[in-house]
């Protein structure tokens, strides 16, 4: 297969990725108008590189490829993730007060914010949980280690406990 080949159908899979993405999103959140694509590259915002973002109105952004991910079924399950995450900034994130905030304290906002929003969203739908908790160990907590039986007894324990111990682990 030529380069030009393998270009084309990588932006195939984008597409359709992109499309049933978008698809769970606008079910997850209600908003029927929501745009959600799957870019390769790098994402910029607010100045940072992230693996993705949300405008707090209807838009959202994934990167292609999880660099963290063992293999395609995992960086799915991380786009999945990083999906509801997103959907529950569009659902709990006051977008005009989050955007006029932008002081020292923003960095500490949002880690709050993001376990705020990963519990809200695994409030509505608990099995959510088990997706933020396993990518949450996986690229926070403990980046680039593979998970292996040990650690998902850990996950499942933790997986068992109350939501209210959830942003411990979270943020």
């Amino acid at each position: 297969m030529d380069e030009e080949t393998e270009k084309i159908q990588a932006q195939e899979i984008r597409d359709i990725r992109g499309s049933r993405l978008q698809k769970f999103a606008r079910i997850l959140s209600g908003r029927w108008e929501l745009i959600l694509e799957v870019l390769s590259g790098n994402l910029i915002h607010g100045g940072s590189t992230v693996i993705a973002c949300c405008d707090c109105t209807n838009h959202i952004s994934i990167t292609e490829k999880i660099k963290e991910a063992r293999d395609e079924v995992e960086n799915l399950a991380f786009q999945k993730t990083l999906t509801m995450h997103e959907v529950g900034h569009l659902l709990f994130t006051n977008a005009i007060l989050w955007k006029n905030e932008r002081n020292v304290s923003h960095g500490l906002g949002n880690i709050i914010e993001d376990g705020r929003v990963e519990l809200g969203l695994s409030a509505m739908y608990p099995l959510a949980k088990n997706y933020f908790l396993y990518t949450n160990n996986k690229l926070l907590i403990n980046p680039g280690k593979v998970i292996d039986s040990v650690d998902n007894q850990v996950i499942g324990f933790f997986m068992r406990q109350r939501k209210e111990h959830v942003l411990l682990i979270t943020v």
